[in-house]
């Protein structure tokens, strides 16, 4: 599974930063490549990039075929998971 991570993207709007986040998930999918995120290589934990290496990083990447997740939390309990396949 294929992991983003655009919250320093878009800054931390509460709620509205999910939505920003899925809308750009599907713009790249659609478009065959998954937009850059702020994340560096460098940056990410070993411990984290010892399990695979499946990350968007600052250059971007293909876009995975499939279903596609977005795992969305935030301050005080709001939480929302959103899986989509392609149309």
């Amino acid at each position: 599974m294929l992991v983003t991570a655009r919250k320093g993207t878009f800054g931390h709007g509460m709620a509205a930063g999910g939505g920003w986040e899925l809308t750009a998930q599907y713009l790249g999918a659609e478009r065959g490549r998954l937009y850059p995120t702020p994340l560096t290589r460098g940056e990410l934990n070993p411990q984290i990039a010892a399990l695979h290496d499946l990350f968007a990083f600052d250059e971007g990447c293909p876009a995975p075929a499939g279903p596609a997740g977005k795992l969305s939390m935030g301050i005080g309990g709001i939480n929302a998971c959103v899986i989509s396949r392609p149309w």
